[in-house]
């Protein structure tokens, strides 16, 4: 009986190893869901220009959203448009029906040469920043 164990053990010791290493291999991805609707975009460069700003304003269809971010999408650009999704966490429980802002940024380390400007997606709909 010894020989059976010890082979069992070793194989469920691995199937808990790699089932663990799983969430390692993959890229994490961001929590929360695509807000209503985006109203506005930035783009805020520093005076050294190794970092910028890039910051939107959006709307959720209820009270009670947490969370906001700006989530680069893993596409390449297109024509030097970065592209990013508005995502916030829902509320859990009731909350009133109304617009409510929500305001996000993500802080973008060496902008790239050929950024000519920022989009952001919502569920409704997307802005642009141009930048000149």
């Amino acid at each position: 009986m010894r020989p059976i164990t010890l082979p069992l053990a070793l194989l469920f010791s691995i199937t808990l190893l790699v089932a663990g290493c799983s969430g390692i291999m993959t890229k994490p991805q961001p929590r929360g869901v695509p807000v209503f609707e985006v109203v506005g975009v930035s783009y805020i460069p520093s005076e050294d220009g190794k970092t910028a700003l890039v910051r939107a304003r959006g709307l959720t269809t209820t009270e009670g959203w947490t969370d906001p971010k700006l989530a680069p999408r893993e596409k390449p650009t297109v024509h030097g448009v970065y592209e990013f999704d508005m995502i916030a966490v829902p509320p859990t429980g009731p909350t009133a029906e109304v617009l409510t802002g929500l305001n996000a940024g993500y802080l973008l380390q060496k902008p790239p040469k050929d950024l000519r400007g920022i989009r952001v997606f919502s569920q409704k709909n997307s802005k642009e920043f141009m930048v000149e």
